[in-house]
């Protein structure tokens, strides 16, 4: 065999070897909540919201049926919330990993935007939520309310 044969093997060797042991972990979702004809809230206890509108949902770690994401992968992961008050109550709503709190976010006026951005890291199996605050609201056209997350990097 060739020098030259011998290099283009090693290196074709070398290429699948690190396509194959390395896959990339993809993971993205992008939900709405879903129009209604009432608004979301105001409930008597802190309630999960389910964005159940899934625009995507790549790696399938978010459920749209409980709200939950799920962490597939331990890495680092984005994750951007908006929802828009309604009424005169405001809306609060509240991110979490696990049972832990991250952040808050309020919309004081009708039509305001209550916003969370926020950087995690997570392991395998950690759970992010957004809960709505009992006794605030959301206005019910899901459009203007989303919830999208993003795997950075492991």
């Amino acid at each position: 065999m060739s020098v030259k044969c011998l290099v283009l093997f090693l290196s074709m060797m070398l290429f699948v070897s690190l396509t194959t042991s390395h896959p990339v972990k993809r993971v993205a979702f992008f939900g709405r909540l879903p129009d209604q004809s009432s608004n979301f809230g105001p409930y008597s206890v802190d309630t999960t919201l389910k964005f159940s509108q899934m625009v995507n949902n790549i790696g399938g770690a978010y459920d749209p049926n409980t709200g939950i994401f799920t962490a597939p992968h331990s890495g680092v992961y984005m994750f951007n919330i908006h929802v828009i008050s309604s009424y005169e109550k405001g809306a609060v709503i509240t991110l979490f990993n696990n049972s832990r709190i991250i952040a808050t976010g309020y919309g004081q006026t009708l039509h305001d935007t209550a916003s969370i951005t926020a950087v995690l890291n997570l392991n395998i199996g950690d759970k992010v939520r957004v809960d709505l605050l009992k006794g605030h609201i959301i206005d019910n056209d899901g459009i203007y309310s989303s919830f999208t997350g993003v795997m950075l990097y492991e």
